[in-house]
C-alpha cells in the first residue's frame, strides 16, 4: 500500500455530484466523518474558525469552503489535490495498468474523511491533521480508533510506503503492517538539513514510479529497489530554480514492532 498526505494546494470543482459521505471508501468511517463534518459546521466561518484552522489573513476566507460541504460540487480525490506531491507523482494522467494499481494501493489520508481513495468524490474544503477542533480535540487522536478498525482487517502484514508527513502519520502508525517512512534531507558541506518542499516532490516522484511499475508491491525489496531507482535517475528544482540529485540512500534497519509488523526509515540525502 502507498499512503500519501492530502495537499493543502486543491483544484476546488465548479461542477460535479454532491458529497455523499456513506459512499466513500472504508465505509466504517462513515459515523467519524459526520461528526468532523458537524463540528465543522458548528465552527463556522469567522475568525476563531480562521484560527482553528491555521489559515491567515490572506487565506481566511477559505474556511467558508467547510460551511457548504453537503452542496457543493465534488471531485475525485486525484483531481481535487494538486499540491507538489500530488503533481509530481503525475497520478491524475496515469492509464491502464498503473491507473488500476494506483487505485488499488494508494489511500490519501484526511482530517476531514479520514482516509480515501484515489476515486472517491470530495468537495473542497480545509481540514490540517494538526488541528484541535471545538468538540472533537486533536484529530489525530480522534481518528487513530476508527482508522485502525478499518485498515488492519486489510494488511495485516502488508508493506506499507509511508509518504505522509508527521500529523498523518500519528493518525494511523500501523504497527500491524511492516512500514517504510521515506524522507529526504539535503547535505551541503557535510552539515545536515531537513527539507520540506522538495521532501514533497521526490514522495511523489517515488509514488509515481511505484503505480507505474510492474515490480510486486507486497515485495519489501521490490519497494525500496523502486526507491533506488528513482534516486538515481531523477532531479528536483527547488523554489529559487537550484537543480538537485540525490548523493545517496539511506536504508535503516527494520525495527519489530509488539504487533508483528515492522518500521523502516529510508532517507533521501540531496546535494
Amino acid at each position: 500500500m502507498i499512503w500519501l498526505p492530502p495537499s493543502e494546494g486543491k483544484t476546488a470543482p465548479t461542477s460535479g455530484p454532491r458529497l455523499d459521505p456513506s459512499a466513500l471508501s472504508l465505509p466504517s468511517l462513515d459515523p467519524a466523518r459526520r461528526c468532523v463534518m458537524e463540528a465543522l459546521g458548528r465552527l463556522g466561518a469567522g475568525r476563531e474558525a480562521a484560527e482553528v484552522l491555521g489559515l491567515g489573513p490572506r487565506s481566511a476566507g477559505e474556511a467558508g469552503a467547510n460551511t457548504v460541504l453537503e452542496t457543493a460540487p465534488c471531485a475525485r480525490a486525484v483531481d481535487l489535490f494538486s499540491g507538489v506531491l500530488f503533481a509530481a507523482a503525475g497520478l491524475d494522467s496515469l492509464e491502464g495498468d498503473a491507473r488500476e494499481r494506483a487505485r488499488a494501493l494508494v489511500l490519501v489520508f484526511s482530517g476531514l474523511f479520514g482516509a480515501v481513495h484515489l476515486d472517491d468524490p470530495l468537495p473542497d474544503h480545509r481540514l490540517p491533521m494538526g488541528t484541535t477542533l471545538p468538540g472533537i480535540g486533536g484529530l489525530a487522536a480522534f481518528w487513530r480508533p476508527p482508522l485502525r478498525r478499518a485498515l488492519e482487517p486489510e494488511g495485516p502484514g502488508a508493506v506499507v510506503l509511508d509518504l505522509r508527513s508527521g500529523p498523518y502519520r500519528a493518525a494511523c502508525p500501523a504497527p500491524w503492517a511492516h512500514v517504510i517512512r521515506l524522507g529526504a534531507a539535503r547535505e551541503i558541506a557535510g552539515r545536515r538539513r531537513v527539507i520540506s518542499h522538495d521532501a514533497k516532490t521526490w514522495r511523489g516522484l517515488v509514488c509515481g514510479a511505484l503505480v507505474r511499475s510492474s515490480l510486486d508491491a507486497s515485495d519489501e525489496g521490490a519497494t525500496l529497489s523502486v526507491v533506488e531507482e528513482v534516486a538515481r535517475a531523477a532531479r528536483t528544482v527547488d523554489a529559487r530554480g537550484r537543480e538537485h540529485r540525490v548523493t545517496s540512500v539511506e536504508i535503516g534497519e527494520a525495527t519489530p514492532t509488539r504487533e508483528g509488523g515492522s518500521v523502516r526509515d529510508v532517507v533521501l540525502v540531496t546535494d
